[in-house]
């Protein structure tokens, strides 16, 4: 891991590191130190599905220090006493995927780690305890790629068709009885639609947007939480508030509805391990109950309107009687496709407060905070009953100062609340959100001030992996549009933008900003998780890499856009040196160069589909249609794009010899035949190696004369309107 050094030259131009010494549990000073540790890249994973590897961070006084020897303890409780797994004194210099061989997990436990390490010279105290919780284990107790033993149904409040074609939040409810003393306690969540989980009237963790936007009817993820501190003695309330979100509401190109289902419903297993050493498991059942909830409407695009006149007071205690409770209908889904989520979850990662409100030329009040951001706006005002707050988010003015919605094309990104009472009030949507930096005031009780709105920015939780900054001012603000350009597209999923009716996973996007990601922050979760559904759209698309991931309807591929499917996953063994992504994303790395080589066939298949190109490069001289196309021949970076993909997967093949044997050959052969490939100045594509890639079925060379750049593209421009 991460080695830091003590810099004691003079002067204001030297880079520094920050001198920390560290003190021992007998009074004294320590130069050398684990300053944290990691298990699988996050320091308090909650939701673990197998055994973590392990890597800490070493500090010292000295330079050049290297890891001689280490010891790893993982305990289920925090005094070690109960010990798992010993590594015992190891000779080896792997501060990094250090893997705890031979040691099980129980499901939804909390295990203790700690370790220590010596330079040969001086040895560590033991480090900081660190822990990581466990999700559920399978049917049989397994861990690796099973899923889940779940037993609880899903339950949904929406019992009638007259829900099916409507954007309303719910609620769901059930009560349980507990008699005996707690030890721990833990839950496993998760929802069709977007949902927030409540126990005895509180809302448990800090989770935004869950469980996400995963290609649900082949993968759903559901989280963890520790839940002792939220029940009590006696009877508990437990309940959900549900959305149509990504599963159900309008989502993807064509703005269809109900792209995986049409009903939101919420399914919680509770495990409670009591002071007794018994057990016991709580779980949604048919005695919960549903209603609707305040939420009126909530949609990814156009933002959540609340009327609290429908507000239930208390509704997820076990005391509530109020509101109008019906009977649950329990929701058939296939568990098998279910995963646990143990970290890049959606938070609120800033709050922003607004720097000023004006008046547009056009006389509109305005609010500005300053800085384009993905995320909701929360405002704080006293009305009476019928009173609105609406605002309506957009990111820039005109040229003239004024509000500017056509770059939001049919999204209205707005936010809407309806008072019930007379009262002050803090607020905010829960189930969408915006890309902004101003919101339109359309409607709010008395003067607005710039202290009544702060923006709340929703991003998956990732570290921050360093900053930068210099006496440039231009390079500072390149480097912090950098970073807020990852801020706001890095909800669950990697978007193209936050702001218009589209937020879709656009896979050339994600893999071209990859690198800086990484750079950036610590992506090796988040990258994970939307590569598991690269893999599962291609599952059952013959190793096709649709547009966009969740693809949402769509199928078509192009180059460089599905390439990421081998660039992502290499990139992240480049950056983290980890050959468990290419062990997980190897089938899906070769099933995309198999696809284009099928695609690509005797007659050159692969350069007469749709390709992107360049795209929305700013070079190409034909103006119209295509202009969003840039000059560069979209056939040349298909070509370029095989051998690219073709030769990460023989370099992949080469990491992983034991099983993949076979592999490295094909796949480098593939990579030369398409690198032999030059464009002459005719636009003619030119094989020095033509037979072995293009060959026709009588065995000759193709020689067959390629369309010039413009007859092809002519060809291709319904495609492009398409998209």
């Amino acid at each position: 891991m991460l080695f830091c050094e003590v810099c004691d030259h003079e002067g204001t131009e030297q880079l520094r590191y920050t001198k920390e010494i560290y003190v021992r549990k007998d009074g004294l000073k320590q130069m050398l130190a684990i300053k944290k540790i990691y298990m699988d890249y996050e320091t308090a994973p909650v939701g673990v599905s197998h055994m973590p590897q392990f890597a800490w961070e070493l500090v010292s006084n000295k330079k050049n220090v290297k890891q001689k020897s280490y010891e790893l303890q993982i305990a289920k409780d925090a005094d070690f006493t109960d010990l798992i797994y010993n590594s015992g004194k190891t000779e080896s210099e792997e501060s990094a995927h250090v893997y705890a061989e031979d040691a099980s997990l129980e499901s939804g436990k909390r295990y203790f780690v700690r370790a220590k390490a010596s330079d040969g010279q001086e040895e560590t105290d033991w480090s900081e305890t660190a822990s990581f919780v466990t999700a559920l284990a399978g049917k049989n107790g397994e861990w690796e790629e099973g899923a889940p033993a779940w037993k609880a149904p899903f339950v949904s409040a929406e019992t009638d068709d007259s829900y099916k074609n409507v954007s309303k939040g719910t609620y769901v409810r059930g009560t349980f009885e507990i008699k005996k003393d707690i030890k721990e306690a833990y839950a496993f969540t998760t929802a069709l639609g977007l949902y927030q989980f409540y126990l005895n009237g509180k809302k448990v963790g800090e989770d935004e947007m869950t469980p996400g936007w995963t290609s649900y009817r082949r993968h759903l993820l559901y989280q963890t939480y520790d839940v002792t501190e939220y029940l009590q003695k006696g009877i508990n309330g437990a309940g959900a508030m549900l959305a149509p979100g990504w599963y159900k509401g309008v989502m993807g190109l064509t703005k269809a509805r109900n792209n995986y289902g049409d009903q939101t419903a919420f399914t919680m297993e509770l495990l409670i391990r009591y002071t007794d050493g018994t057990t016991e498991s709580v779980y949604t059942d048919p005695s919960w109950k549903g209603c609707d909830s305040p939420v009126v409407f909530a949609e990814i695009y156009d933002g959540e309107t609340y009327d609290a006149a429908l507000e239930i007071p208390d509704w997820s205690k076990a005391e509530t009687t109020k509101g109008d409770w019906k009977p649950v209908q329990l929701v058939f889904f296939d568990t098998q496709v279910m995963r646990a989520q143990y970290a890049a979850k959606v938070r609120v990662m800033d709050r922003i407060p607004a720097k000023r409100i004006f008046k547009t030329p056009a006389g509109d009040t305005v609010i500005d905070f300053a800085q384009n951001m993905a995320g909701r706006i929360e405002v704080t005002a006293a009305g009476k009953p019928g009173d609105v707050i609406e605002l309506h988010c957009f990111e820039v003015l005109d040229k003239d100062g004024n509000v500017y919605l056509d770059n939001l094309r049919a999204a209205k990104a707005t936010m809407k609340y309806t008072f019930a009472r007379e009262e002050t009030v803090t607020w905010h949507p829960t189930f969408t959100y915006m890309g902004f930096q101003y919101a339109l005031i359309v409607s709010y009780p008395g003067e607005p001030k710039a202290e009544n709105f702060t923006a709340c920015t929703l991003h998956s939780n990732m570290a921050s992996n360093g900053s930068l900054e210099c006496s440039n001012p231009l390079l500072n603000q390149l480097h912090h549009n950098f970073l807020w350009g990852l801020k706001s597209n890095f909800l669950d999923v990697p978007t193209d933008c936050p702001q218009r009716d589209e937020r879709m996973g656009w896979t050339g996007d994600a893999q071209v900003f990859s690198p800086t990601a990484m750079y950036l922050e610590d992506t090796y979760a988040f990258y994970a998780k939307y590569l598991y559904d690269m893999a599962k759209e291609q599952s059952v698309l013959g190793g096709k890499v649709p547009y966009v991931v969740p693809s949402c309807g769509v199928e078509d591929a192009a180059c460089v856009w599905g390439d990421a499917a081998c660039i992502i996953p290499w990139n992240l063994y480049l950056f983290y040196g980890d050959k468990s992504i290419l062990e997980d994303q190897f089938v899906s790395m070769k099933s995309w160069v198999d696809y284009i080589t099928k695609v690509d066939g005797d007659n050159h298949g692969w350069r007469s589909v749709f390709h992107f190109g360049d795209w929305l490069a700013l070079d190409n001289p034909v103006q119209g249609a295509e202009q969003v196309m840039g000059a560069t021949d979209e056939e040349f970076i298909a070509n370029l794009y095989y051998a690219i993909s073709a030769g990460i997967v023989a370099k992949a093949a080469g990491v992983l010899p034991i099983w993949c044997a076979g592999i490295p050959r094909g796949a480098g052969e593939v990579s030369e035949a398409v690198r032999g490939a030059v464009c002459c100045g005719t636009g003619r594509i030119l094989q020095r190696n033509r037979p072995l890639l293009h060959q026709n079925t009588d065995g000759a060379a193709a020689d067959a004369e390629i369309p010039s750049v413009k007859e092809r593209r002519a060809d291709k421009t319904a495609a492009s309107e398409a998209v």
